[in-house]
């Protein structure tokens, strides 16, 4: 939980495979969607990629990751996260 308008840092870990290449990262909500997606050149990409989405407004997002190899999908992984409206003086 965070209070909105956000940024959110994206951490993935990718196992080095010769197979990887590409990542996705998605921040979707009922009202909003933002993606990014960077090449991998396999066993030869860097193991840490971050992701950075700024100013997301309030809401529930789902944020995924979805590793794709040359065969298609490879894996992926989500978490919940929720952005909150700020109420109070000066807000």
């Amino acid at each position: 939980m965070a209070p909105a308008p956000a940024s959110v840092s994206v951490r993935a870990v990718v196992e080095a495979n010769d197979e990887n290449r590409s990542l996705e990262i998605v921040a979707d909500s009922p009202e909003y969607f933002r993606s990014s997606r960077v090449d991998l050149d396999g066993r030869n990409a860097p193991r840490l990629a971050v992701f950075e989405f700024r100013s997301l407004p309030q809401g529930v997002y789902e944020v995924s990751g979805l590793l794709v190899g040359t065969g298609g999908k490879r894996a992926r992984v989500s978490r919940s996260i929720r952005l909150v409206g700020m109420t109070g003086p000066g807000q």
